[in-house]
């Protein structure tokens, strides 16, 4: 946080002190010990983060403002941040370590940041993720996305992949996909799905790529001596 002039300068043009009272991650902030000369004007700046989409109004009563003199804002001020709707994905495979031969659980996470009742409804082909060359889908995957279906199949170039279709992505909330894999080889395996691959009805996509990595090992031998 800064308390400056309209140049930005600290302790200059009758803008002076300033001491701060918040945590990051905190929804208040307070600015006390400022001194402000007469005919002068000051900003008191900080940075926030928005965590769901859609218009946000940030109000400061009448009365709020107390100085030792008495003085206070005689009406309300406010400013509105909108922030623009979005849904995002996210994965990971649990255990991120197995042995050859074994299993692992992949998880896709998908958040709709929406306020409620902004769902996000899948197209007919929401998603499609594609294995890395070596993992194998085993069984049939399931979702918790309400309305949505997940197939499996191999493509043209002998990649197993899933494809969720249809799915709603509840406003303030989420909701996923597992699927059980595993590998042909030992190594490690990373499963990336790209920015803008989710596809939704009224537009919205994921902003961010997102990747997750399996690492294959030799199942150890023991041998005993006697």
């Amino acid at each position: 946080p800064t308390f400056t002039n309209t140049s930005n300068q600290t302790n200059s043009s009758g803008c002076r002190g300033g001491t701060f009272a918040g945590e990051p991650g905190g929804t208040s902030i307070t600015l006390a010990n400022a001194e402000i000369d007469a005919n002068s004007t000051c900003y008191f700046e900080f940075n926030i983060t928005a965590h769901k989409g859609g218009n946000h109004i940030n109000t400061i009563a009448a009365g709020d403002l107390v100085t030792f003199e008495g003085v206070t804002n005689p009406a309300d001020v406010a400013a509105t941040l909108t922030v623009g709707r979005q849904v995002n994905v996210g994965k990971g495979f649990y255990p991120n370590v197995i042995s050859l031969g074994e299993t692992s659980t992949l998880l896709l996470d998908f958040f709709n940041t929406n306020t409620q009742p902004n769902d996000e409804i899948g197209t007919s082909s929401a998603l499609v993720d594609e294995m890395p060359s070596g993992v194998q889908i085993v069984g049939t995957p399931t979702t918790t996305c309400e309305g949505g279906t997940v197939s499996t199949g191999v493509n043209a170039s002998g990649k197993h992949y899933l494809q969720l279709s249809g799915g709603k992505f509840p406003a303030e909330g989420a909701c996923r996909i597992s699927a059980t894999v595993k590998t042909t080889a030992i190594g490690t395996f990373t499963n990336t799905i790209a920015a803008n691959d989710l596809n939704t009805v009224s537009g919205p996509t994921n902003p961010d790529a997102v990747s997750a990595e399996l690492k294959v090992v030799t199942t150890p031998t023991f041998t005993k001596y006697s």
